[in-house]
């Protein structure tokens, strides 16, 4: 009945956080990323020193902590400790430099702690000391630092303290984060311990049934104790030997493998793998400590390890605390998830917090889990931990891709089939990364809201992707994507991490590679885009589709395929406005698109003036045989070289042509002086005449 009820409990998450408390999905954020720093490798978290020089502080997991000064990023990193690192795998790895916090009085005192993994040797049989795929054993550690006495941008190497420090068992899950809360305590987190499953699959147990004797349950996963050589449910190996674990003695679990134990690191308080730690670093501390452990601490008086202050994670590797103006305080926290489900917890910070059990192993997420058969959430399962106390529900889950081809396929998720995607719905991504409630003052429309993201869609192919929700009213913890304005292009990196500098702004850590190498690391500041609404549907237009990328989107624009234009004009999609020569009239439609005065070619073409009429008898210039002559008569046409009469270009010697002979050639005189004229012409042909003959 309990199992049925956590189903019905996530189907209702699940309509929340798709569509919102009423039903109707809001209209997303839009936001724009601004560069503030590229050329890292893997940067993982930013901060700031709280001493209001506005610097901002960039852990990058190979190894260092850089500085952003005014815009620039330094040369030089302020702490450089990737020597202190195992070799990192080239092609993925989750150790490395996870996390730092500057203390709240470091303007005062200097001081500021850092999360980074450090090799150790192996040990008999451990998982990290066998060839595999990122072999090499290390440790999680916690150290204190300080600034130099010269130099506030370069820290000082040398005065490290180690703090804490916790064996691994495997590469992963090693969590990270580390910060102070509003109480003045000092938070980190670590994983489970690596692996999968919490290594239960591992152990050899059994995973349905009861002991043989008395019919009591011997462990939450490992029941049927009949057959120590073969389990009756799922034929696993049962056959290490053990001492007696059952009520009546016989036997049951074989030994726990190194390191898990047979109840798993995240349920397990005896060791701090898989909690939410807490000390003093300011108070007298404890014999044999180098802190104190703050007596409101669940297991300060004994029970578990005294550092514990809440427990039941899987790899609890990003968290921040909402301590703002407006914010209450409380921890938000990112759990990366096995095969189905990623989490966010909010975690109250409070003196005396009792027991926080958040549920890993026996959970993941909302739903039971069953290390033997992780995609696969059985109905049923334990709904308290080792003390009684109840398992504490994350506020927003989503599922990491998972196929389908119907409804049925997803029904055990509590979710339907996304049958375009051959997704089951409700998907976001395959490793949660915590981020930040915005407390800010220059994005209003972010005001409350918990920003946060995931790694990628995909292991293999950078797939980042930015979400959020809102901490209060009707639609609180539903998540939804922020759109990436100016044309809504996903993030196309692999999501690293978040940050936040003084003054409450927040940012975005990206890198092109999976593994911690390379220089395609960058830091881009969150900002607000246009909330213009062309189209008034509630979404900005940020959000929704521009074809052709000219800022106007398709619903708004006449040629939504056509960046030049967003409207048809007068020559349509496609085709330019242009006026070439400036006079009003488009090239499209312009017979004359280079000439100024005409749209047309007219009686004379472009470039010719049709208008021109030298000699005022009606025919223009560029057609006129005869322009200065304004009586519209011709003379007689003669050859272009001897002059002769023709009529035709046959007349004519070769190479010459007919010509008209204008009568503006012919020297304009009076009616007498024509008269004369023809007198004395009479006069020249008689004498020729004449004297033709005598030639002869």
């Amino acid at each position: 009945m309990k199992g049925n009820l956590l189903n019905v409990g996530f189907v209702t998450l699940v309509v929340s956080a798709i569509a919102g408390s009423n039903g109707v999905a809001a209209p997303p954020i839009a936001i724009e990323l601004e560069l503030v720093a590229d050329g890292l490798t893997a940067p993982i978290t930013l901060t700031h020193a709280g001493d209001g020089s506005g610097r901002l502080f960039i852990a990058d997991q190979a190894g260092q902590i850089h500085i952003v000064d005014n815009g620039v990023l330094r040369a030089t990193p302020f702490l450089d400790i990737s020597s202190k690192l195992p070799t990192l795998g080239g092609f993925f790895d989750e150790r490395g430099l996870l996390g730092f916090a500057f203390h709240p009085d470091y303007a005062n005192n200097g001081r500021f702690f850092v999360r980074y993994s450090a090799p150790r040797p192996s040990g008999p049989n451990e998982p990290c000391a066998t060839a595999g795929f990122i072999p090499g054993c290390h440790a999680e550690v916690l150290a204190e630092y300080s600034v130099s006495v010269g130099d506030p941008d370069i820290a000082d190497p040398s005065s490290e303290i180690i703090l804490f420090s916790v064996n691994e068992p495997e590469f992963n899950h090693d969590g990270g984060s580390v910060g102070f809360g509003p109480d003045g305590l000092l938070y980190f987190s670590l994983g489970d311990g690596g692996g999968a499953n919490d290594d239960l699959h591992l152990n050899g147990l059994c995973d349905a049934g009861t002991c043989v004797g008395d019919g009591s349950v011997c462990s939450v996963f490992a029941q049927d104790c009949a057959d120590l050589t073969t389990c009756a449910s799922d034929s696993g190996p049962c056959s290490i030997p053990t001492t007696p674990t059952c009520g009546d003695g016989s036997d049951c679990l074989p030994a726990a493998i190194l390191p898990h134990t047979n109840t798993g690191n995240g349920q397990n308080t005896d060791t701090p793998l898989g909690s939410l730690l807490r000390i003093d670093v300011d108070g007298p501390p404890d014999p044999g400590l180098p802190y104190a452990i703050p007596p409101g601490n669940p297991f300060a008086g004994g029970g578990g390890v005294p550092e514990i202050y809440a427990y039941g994670f899987r790899n609890p590797f990003s968290f921040e605390f909402d301590d703002g103006p407006g914010g209450d305080g409380s921890m938000y926290l990112g759990d990366v998830g096995q095969n189905l489900f990623e989490e966010v917890n909010i975690i109250p910070i409070v003196a005396a917090p009792g027991l926080l059990n958040h549920g890993w192993v026996i959970r993941e997420g909302r739903h039971c889990f069953d290390p033997f058969s992780p995609d696969d959430p059985p109905a049923v399962c334990a709904a308290t931990g080792p003390f009684g106390e109840p398992l504490i529900d994350p506020v927003m889950e989503y599922l990491q891709p998972f196929g389908c081809a119907m409804d049925s396929d997803c029904a055990s998720l509590g979710v339907g089939c996304d049958e375009t995607l051959g997704l089951c719905e409700n998907e976001g991504g395959i490793s949660v990364i915590g981020g930040h409630v915005y407390r800010g003052a220059q994005n209003p429309v972010l005001d409350g809201i918990y920003v946060f993201g995931d790694f990628s869609d995909q292991f293999g192919v950078p797939g980042g992707r930015l979400y959020y929700f809102d901490t209060q009213g009707p639609d609180a913890f539903s998540r939804q994507q922020f759109c990436l304005a100016p044309d809504d292009a996903p993030l196309g990196k692999f999501l690293k991490g978040h940050g936040e500098d003084e003054d409450g702004e927040l940012y975005v850590l990206v890198s092109e590679a999976l593994a911690p190498t390379g220089d395609t690391g960058a830091v881009f500041r969150i900002v607000n885009a246009s909330d213009d609404d062309c189209n008034t549907n509630g979404i900005p237009d940020a959000c929704e589709t521009d074809s052709d990328g000219d800022g106007v989107i398709d619903d708004c624009d006449g040629c939504p395929v056509d960046p030049g234009k967003s409207d048809a004009g007068v020559c349509g999609c496609g085709v330019a406005d242009d006026d070439s020569d400036n006079d009003g009239t488009p090239d499209c439609i312009d017979g004359c698109p280079f000439d100024p005065a005409k749209i047309a070619p007219g009686i004379c073409g472009c470039g010719v003036s049709d208008v021109d009429d030298t000699d005022g008898d009606g025919t223009s210039d560029c057609v006129d045989v005869c322009p200065g002559v304004d009586d519209g008569v011709f003379g007689n046409p003669a050859c272009s070289g001897n002059g002769d009469s023709c009529v035709e270009n046959g007349d004519c010697p070769a190479g010459e042509t007919c010509q008209p002979a204008c009568q503006s050639a012919i020297p304009t005189v009076s009616s007498w002086g024509i008269v004369v004229m023809s007198l004395l012409l009479l006069v020249v042909a008689k004498v020729s005449y004449r004297r033709v003959p005598e030639a002869l």
